[in-house]
């Protein structure tokens, strides 16, 4: 478990550091981004987050049953 969370969080920091690294170099040639587009583009990178922590951490949460589980036997 902690080496999921360890490379959970290096995920998402590396994906941070890609996603406002873009940012700043399509500002710097001059491709200026509207607020809203910019804004568009943080909630999709924070389900992007939500994806990789799903898949990262979805089999711990497996013993549940229901969605998170696998299907039962069969009656």
């Amino acid at each position: 478990m902690v080496e999921a969370v360890f490379r959970f969080l290096i995920t998402i920091v590396l994906l941070a550091l890609l996603f406002f690294l873009g940012i700043w170099v399509l500002g710097e040639i001059g491709i200026m981004i509207p607020a809203m587009v910019l804004h568009l583009l943080y909630v999709l990178a924070v389900l992007i987050v939500l994806l990789i922590a799903w898949r990262f951490f979805g089999g711990y949460i497996g013993g549940f049953g229901g969605w998170f589980g696998p299907p039962g036997p069969r009656v």
